[in-house]
């Protein structure tokens, strides 16, 4: 729907920031006004399920390579949407709440400040990327989505990932990131440009981005980007809503719209081949630590290595658009339409309705654990 060579150094060691902000202090009173003046309203807490011990994210997930402290015990779960919609969950799914949003629905549209664009976690916290055709704002939370601060960028950006322990931002008009604090967003004046930022992402020894057929990957330690050209298919139209990238396996994955699936090579950034999810792709998909895991209507597909995919008829009446998988194995599904969710703790043979509260709709869907989630 909805670029230095790798310069971790340059980033972190950069004296004069451009571009840098400060966020808006979180609200503790239920409705506040941030520095762009959208109005971020505040929910009550959910009972949240907690285990003991630490607990350790599976590499390549949209978290990346990510060790959470000893005393992460909350399972978190976020979903993100039209409208600056962000909802979450403290206990792997099961109860959802903490309901925010800047706009209705249907205030919304491809263009505003508030148009979603990308959500990630990383270093115990979600970052939620909003905004199109505008300048884009950071929605960062560090208790399970259940409060947020924020940041207005200066332009606009096309994805946001947590790569090789930075949080970076990706477009066509600069490359910006933050340290894992998720604080102090700059841009680095002396990254490569990417031709594109429709769809765009960026994941551990490798940034990637898209538009209208079109892909390029950024590897670590490469100077420049460099353009995939055997890719087929729709792919990254609409600004990048549908489909999308995600790395693992030593591979990373885009989705095109209609379920093209074109795989690349994170070491090399070489072509490996083509494939099809079978039918539309939905949403992002994601990576388990094992697998690439995606909703296409009423299927769960699966694959290892993105070019033979497997289907799983889901029951009657569970029906979902996104997919994750979190640090007990559950799998956790919720529909676009940002009115359902569903669980199932045996690898999807049977599903169980999650408490889950009506409103805008969800794009993106993102996962972790984390030490608060009041």
């Amino acid at each position: 729907m909805r670029r230095f060579s790798w310069c971790l150094v340059l980033l972190s060691g950069c004296v004069a920031q451009v571009g840098e902000l400060t966020p808006a202090a979180p609200s503790d009173a239920g409705v506040s006004i941030d520095d762009a003046g959208l109005i971020e309203l505040d929910a009550g807490a959910v009972d949240a399920g907690v285990d003991a011990g630490q607990v350790e994210l599976d590499a390549g997930t949209d978290a990346g390579s990510t060790t959470v402290d000893a005393g992460a015990v909350f399972h978190a779960v976020v979903g993100a949407g039209w409208g600056g919609r962000r909802v979450r969950s403290c206990d792997d799914g099961a109860t959802w709440g903490a309901d925010a949003r800047v706009a209705a629905e249907n205030d919304d549209d491809w263009h505003r400040a508030y148009t979603p664009k990308y959500l990630t976690f990383g270093a115990g916290k979600f970052v939620f990327l909003s905004g199109w055709g505008t300048a884009s704002t950071a929605w960062v939370s560090e208790n399970g989505g259940s409060t947020w601060t924020s940041s207005v960028l200066s332009t606009t950006y096309g994805g946001v990932g947590f790569a090789d322990g930075r949080f970076v931002l990706v477009g066509n008009r600069n490359i910006a990131g933050a340290p894992d604090t998720a604080s102090g967003w700059a841009v680095d004046p002396m990254a490569p440009e990417s031709m594109y930022d429709r769809a765009a992402a960026a994941f551990d020894g490798v940034w990637a981005a898209g538009a209208d057929g079109n892909v390029q990957v950024k590897r670590s330690g490469a100077a420049m980007w460099q353009s995939v050209s055997q890719c087929t298919g729709t792919r990254h139209t609409s600004i990048g809503f549908s489909g999308g990238f995600t790395v693992g396996n030593g591979r990373l994955l885009s989705i095109g719209d209609n379920g093209d699936v074109c795989v690349v090579d994170v070491a090399t950034g070489l072509h490996l081949g083509n494939s099809t999810l079978g039918s539309n792709a939905g949403m992002r998909a994601f990576f388990d630590g094992t697998h690439f895991l995606a909703a296409t209507d009423d299927r769960l597909v699966r694959s290892t290595d993105g070019m033979t995919w497997t289907a799983q008829t889901l029951p009657m009446g569970v029906r979902f658009d996104h997919i994750v998988r979190s640090s007990t194995r559950r799998l956790i599904g919720v529909s676009s339409g940002g009115a359902r969710a569903w669980f199932s703790d045996d690898d999807g043979a049977t599903w169980q309705s999650a408490t889950f509260p009506s409103g805008n709709g969800l794009l993106y869907v993102s996962v972790g654990d984390v030490n608060a989630c009041p």
